[in-house]
């Protein structure tokens, strides 16, 4: 009996020990400044063409993710002709260990902007988002998973 009592303390203890993403967290967790990658392909449907094209290409930069949940900041995207450095703004929102990143993107001098939405899981000790674009606007077929990796608490600690 004393063993099976200590075995389930043991357990139990192991148990409180792992992180966990049903625990209460807050947006707080999210806050910071991240390196940012992502490559992948995609199949642009263009007016008129009897077949999409497919083009693979990467992405690299650093975006911060404000107190509030605001997002801004730049990276290079490659692969769809010259590297171009792109800015960053949009809004994160977190439920549990998962959320959806809401972005503008546009090519640094641009006026206009377009919008990008990503879906990620925050992994237990609140350090990574691993992160999947799942809508580019009409046309656009994205099979692009990306990581970001926080590289300092606070928001703004770097820029591209």
């Amino acid at each position: 009996m004393k063993r099976l009592t200590m075995l389930m303390l043991v357990a139990f203890a192991a148990a409180i020990a792992q992180p966990n993403c049903s625990m209460d967290i807050s947006m707080d967790m999210l806050q910071g400044t991240y390196a940012v990658s992502y490559y992948g392909t995609m199949q642009i449907m263009q007016p008129g063409a009897a077949s999409p094209m497919t083009a693979t290409g990467g992405i690299v930069g650093v975006i911060s993710i404000g107190y509030d949940g605001a997002i801004s900041g730049g990276a290079a995207v490659s692969g769809f002709g010259p590297v171009t450095d792109y800015e960053v703004a949009g809004t994160a929102q977190l439920t549990g260990c998962v959320g959806k990143l809401s972005l503008k993107v546009r090519p640094k001098g641009a006026t206009e902007w377009k919008t990008e939405i990503d879906r990620f899981v925050l992994d237990p000790d609140g350090k990574t988002l691993f992160v999947i674009i799942v809508d580019f606007g009409p046309g656009v077929y994205p099979a692009i998973q990306g990581t970001w990796k926080r590289i300092s608490h606070l928001p703004y600690a770097a820029s591209w």
